[in-house]
């Protein structure tokens, strides 16, 4: 069988996301905590107005990974609402979706 780059990139891609979903992240075979896990994360009145502004990021922007991946690592690592705090990107995420958010997801941005 004979693949183009594009059947191939296409199946790498459908792999990893089976994988990601799974809830392991690389370098570790623990899963991402999540709510349900038992791991709860609670986000004040700045924190929320945050978010809003990611999910008006999210869905004005491009509807890409790269695109959803610059605006979760700025809320996550760089807005002043979560300075000194250690959310994941994940938790960010499952707080939009309660918030409204009905765009994608992704499991990691893990390359900050």
């Amino acid at each position: 069988m004979k693949l183009n780059k594009e059947a191939l990139k296409q199946i790498i891609k459908e792999e990893l996301e089976a994988v990601m979903d799974e809830g392991y992240v690389a370098g570790g075979d623990f899963p991402m905590p999540k709510p349900d896990m038992g791991v709860e994360y609670t986000y004040n009145d700045e924190q929320e107005k945050a978010l809003e502004w990611g999910i008006d990021q999210l869905e004005r922007g491009h509807n890409n990974y790269d695109w959803h991946a610059k605006v979760l690592r700025h809320l996550a690592y760089r807005h002043p609402a979560f300075e000194g705090q250690s959310y994941p990107t994940m938790a960010l995420q499952d707080k939009m979706v309660k918030m409204g958010y009905k765009g994608k997801t992704y499991t990691t941005t893990a390359i900050p």
